[in-house]
């Protein structure tokens, strides 16, 4: 299994139902990859435990077929607290690189199931298609996903803990979701970015995150944002709101020159890859004949 404790979860829950009358021995729907483009997800529900949504996402973009054309490897695996794999993904083996970020918030699984299906579409592709290479993190957070939390399993929510400037400011510890913890990056999935970036150095981050439906941007991405915003329907807002410290787009963006558009998303459905296919092609410069 890629996230240790599921099996003693998954067998006292299986305890429980099976001596339950209403028992009827079904699992999770899977999809079927021959009658159906592996790039589309469904909507899930887990039947027995949010692992089985953590597992369910990450064996689809690990074990899907890729094109023997691609230059594809996961680079690395680091673990979370609770001992679930957070994946490291290159595509394409162009010099510049563009990071992409999914998972960041436990709770909002339209971006996850979204960069999966980005995933698997381009292991089907050649190196021919991507004029840059590719660093993708799918789920930057497994273990929100297995708690259904916005935060880790310290409680520290990841886009709240980098060591901006304005650390610690506005909406961060007034509610339990939006906590900063007491130091800048002290969390496990914060040090894992801040080494991506720079080890790849990437000359553009896209992250994803729900529901407020629209493209928002930090830095010199203007241009970018409103390209996506056309092709995806998604509105184009500067911010969302309210004021934020300790972000990735603030830290990146704002005090580092480096684009950082997010991908703000609303409801996960079948549909969800061909409403935003096109936007994400273009942003990311992937071709197809």
């Amino acid at each position: 299994m890629r996230c240790l404790g599921f099996i003693e979860a998954f067998i006292i829950t299986f305890l429980i139902f099976f001596l339950s009358p209403s028992f009827n021995g079904e699992s999770m729907a899977q999809t079927d990859s021959t009658k159906k483009d592996s790039a589309v997800l469904p909507v899930i529900k887990p039947l027995i435990n949010l692992y089985d949504t953590l597992n369910y996402y990450q064996t689809k973009y690990d074990t899907s077929w890729y094109s023997g054309a691609l230059s594809y490897k996961k680079s690395d695996s680091l673990v979370s607290k609770e001992y679930c794999e957070i994946d490291i993904l290159e595509i394409g083996k162009r010099d510049s690189c563009i990071l992409v970020l999914g998972g960041i918030h436990g709770n909002e699984l339209q971006g996850v199931d979204l960069v999966v299906s980005l995933v698997n579409y381009c292991k089907k592709l050649a190196d021919t298609c991507f004029q840059y290479k590719l660093v993708i993190v799918p789920i930057l957070n497994p273990d929100g996903i297995v708690h259904d939390t916005r935060t880790n399993a310290n409680n520290i929510d990841i886009n709240r803990n980098f060591p901006t400037k304005n650390f610690g400011e506005g909406k961060n510890k007034s509610k339990k979701a939006y906590n900063c913890g007491t130091e800048a990056n002290s969390e496990i999935e914060t040090q894992l970015v801040i080494n991506l970036v720079n080890k790849y150095k990437p000359f553009m981050i896209l992250t994803f995150h729900a529901p407020y439906a629209c493209i928002n941007y930090d830095g010199p991405a203007l241009d970018r944002a409103t390209k996506l915003s056309e092709l995806t329907g998604l509105k184009l807002k500067k911010d969302i709101g309210y004021k934020i410290s300790g972000s990735m787009g603030i830290y990146y963006g704002i005090e580092r020159n480096i684009p950082v558009i997010t991908m703000e998303l609303s409801v996960m459905d079948s549909s969800q890859w061909n409403r935003n296919k096109a936007g994400l092609l273009d942003l990311l410069k992937i071709k197809v004949k």
